[in-house]
């Protein structure tokens, strides 16, 4: 009899389980889904384009354009708005050096609030560990489970950049270009003196393809040498690299100095640095991968590498008023 009793009690507990799953299932949803307003997901898509086109981190680059791509997931209205949730991936590209190269880009859903029919907020989800709770704060619950689980395709906004920059020779993303590598950086420190920022350095350096960049290295919080000037190197000038300025050497000019730094030799007497307290402007190349000393002087003291090679590319960068020579 006991036995019995058990089964039962068992049975009762499953089919009672089984009633709230339906019920929970089938809750009724109570949002206020409305149709024929499909367009307001087009006027948020631009939006958000828009929005990241002013903002871009590289929107002065050469042909800067955000594309984006999206998936409705409905449009509620309530209390004389319209909520529309959806998912919009944008991403961002530009042209450098005739070459597509990736700028920003994000995948997430959005809550946005319209009042007749323009946008007056939006809404995004939170990070790490408050992203779910905050999904669920922002879409009504019949939607919140999709919102989760969404995985935005891209091909769709591939073919728009793709067709967009089919002038280009390849529409294959180029994050580093060797090209883009220093091949040479010209600067001067100016010591302790009143004609130059204290422990500072500053110059230019040139790239594979002959732009000229400028660049600064300031003095630490204790106004003291961040890095002795004949310890520069191109990481450092990198770091500190800003950007391309309105020089970019011609053809020739950069031919000149790919085809001599092969011959550059070190055939040249070394003066170095006597001083940190002396003004002192240098010129080194990159030769495969490696710094080499090309020119370095204090105050009223030059000094030439003895090669044909470096002759040619002092020329260059004299013609090209590279050089910080301090007077």
């Amino acid at each position: 009899m006991k036995k019995k009793m058990v089964i039962l009690i068992l049975v009762l507990i499953v089919v009672i389980g089984l009633i709230a799953g339906i019920i929970i299932f089938n809750k009724k949803d109570n949002t206020n889904w409305i149709t024929d307003y499909d367009y307001l997901y087009d006027i948020a898509k631009e939006y958000i384009i828009t929005e990241n086109t002013a903002n871009g981190h590289d929107k002065n680059e050469k042909d800067f354009r955000v594309f984006a791509d999206y998936e409705g997931f409905g449009i509620e209205e309530k209390d004389n708005r319209k909520y529309v949730y959806m998912w919009i991936l944008q991403e961002a590209y530009y042209v450098k050096n005739d070459k597509l190269r990736s700028s920003s880009g994000s995948s997430m859903p959005y809550k946005f609030t319209f009042e007749n029919n323009r946008i007056i907020d939006y809404e995004i989800p939170k990070d790490g560990t408050y992203y779910a709770s905050s999904i669920r704060d922002m879409f009504p619950d019949s939607i919140e489970n999709k919102v989760l689980m969404y995985n935005m395709d891209d091909s769709e906004l591939k073919l728009q950049v793709k067709e967009h920059y089919s002038y280009l020779d390849s529409t294959e993303i180029v994050h580093v270009d060797s090209d883009e590598e220093i091949i040479l950086f010209t600067g001067y420190y100016g010591g302790y003196t009143t004609k130059a920022e204290a422990n500072t350095v500053k110059g230019k350096c040139i790239d594979g393809y002959g732009n000229v960049y400028e660049y600064k290295i300031p003095c630490d919080e204790n106004e003291e040498m961040l890095i002795e000037a004949d310890k520069i190197d191109k990481e450092i000038v990198d770091k500190y690299k800003d950007n391309t300025i309105s020089l970019t050497l011609s053809k020739e000019d950069l031919e000149t100095i790919l085809n001599n730094i092969e011959n550059v030799s070190e055939e040249y007497k070394n003066i170095g640095i006597t001083t940190t307290d002396l003004p002192c402007s240098f010129i080194y190349i990159i030769k495969d991968g490696t710094k080499k000393e090309l020119l370095i002087y204090n105050y009223d003291m030059a000094k030439e590498n003895s090669s044909e090679a470096a002759k040619n590319i002092l020329d260059v960068i004299a013609k090209n008023n590279m050089a910080y020579l301090y007077e």
